[in-house]
């Protein structure tokens, strides 16, 4: 869930906050880079939770027309449709995923008004309406339906942005690529795999690898800013370094120190992160400017051998 690209906005985010900030302690700003992480899998597991419970109170607005004084046809026949979805039902029976829920403790009980809000939404749409009255239920259609709810309408409710802005500045930096992957593993879940799937936390091997390689990155990026900035200043003309925006900076000293201190990976792969870092985090003439200064400072390290790469191929962009 957490990529290598995901990891190194995160080192530059906090490199830029590291910098600007009065306090220049690198063990708390490490210990931030995996506070942040930490809170992007608690994001990822939430958001399912969620989805849980907006179906869970479903059910219960079925049990409790069914209890009316008078109640009518339709309470004491209700369309099942929706609380019986397959693809959540076989979701929820999946070890993997509610082992990381129950020891994250992630649930919605203490935050019903955002689900019940979201279900009232989402029960007046032509969406639900339509789903509700097709005449056969396969998993796909129950997937398919789960995922609109997913982008059209938890993604969009407002006051579930404001609830994540307010317990986590985490939270809505990391709420737009948390919902792309949900959306990306619920497509590629199917009837055979889907209750066999092993979901990621960050205790994970792959994912404490890239946490190493994101402390690595900001830690040899601060304690060698001095030489970075001295290659940077080489290789911009009619420049002076002060005259580079904080986070053009920034980028190409994450850039740079990539470059030169992680011999396993390849210049390509990092010329191509960090020049869509920069379409992400700058404007198109900032990102062309990086280009153009890695460009050269790759050409002339690959002349003086400064870039040492392990492997073949991974020198040539």
């Amino acid at each position: 869930m957490l990529s290598r690209h995901h990891a190194r906005t995160k080192v530059l985010q906090l490199l830029y906050a590291y910098k600007l900030s009065e306090n220049h302690d690198l063990r708390i700003c490490e210990k931030e880079l995996q506070h942040s992480i930490e809170k992007l899998f608690d994001l990822f597991y939430f958001q399912i939770s969620l989805i849980f419970r907006i179906r869970e109170i479903a059910a219960t607005q079925i049990e409790d027309s069914k209890l009316k004084l008078v109640p009518s046809k339709e309470d004491l026949n209700p369309n099942l449709r929706f609380v019986n979805n397959s693809f959540l039902n076989s979701l929820e029976q999946n070890p993997s995923l509610q082992n990381i829920l129950k020891n994250r403790g992630t649930n919605w009980y203490n935050d019903s008004d955002i689900p019940k809000k979201i279900l009232k939404i989402f029960k007046s749409s032509s969406i639900y309406k339509t789903y509700m009255m097709e005449e056969q239920q396969s998993f796909k259609s129950d997937r398919a339906v789960v995922l609109k709810l997913l982008k059209k309408f938890i993604y969009t409710h407002r006051p579930l942005f404001e609830f994540y802005e307010e317990n986590s500045i985490f939270w809505t930096n990391d709420f737009d690529y948390v919902t792309f992957i949900i959306l990306k593993v619920f497509q590629e879940l199917d009837e055979k795999t889907i209750k066999t799937n092993v979901f990621t936390d960050s205790n994970d091997e792959g994912i404490l690898e890239i946490i190493d390689f994101s402390k690595n990155l900001l830690r040899k990026t601060v304690l060698k800013e001095k030489e970075l900035i001295n290659v940077i200043s080489e290789f911009i003309e009619n420049w002076e370094i002060d005259r580079i925006a904080l986070m053009d900076n920034y980028i190409m000293q994450l850039a740079l120190c990539e470059l030169f201190e992680f011999p396993s990976i390849p210049v390509k792969v990092t010329l191509n992160e960090y020049i869509e870092i920069a379409k992400d985090f700058s404007t198109d003439k900032s990102s062309n400017f990086i280009n153009g200064v890695l460009d050269k400072v790759v050409l002339d390290s690959k002349q003086s051998k400064k870039i040492n790469k392990t492997g073949r191929g991974l020198v040539s962009k």
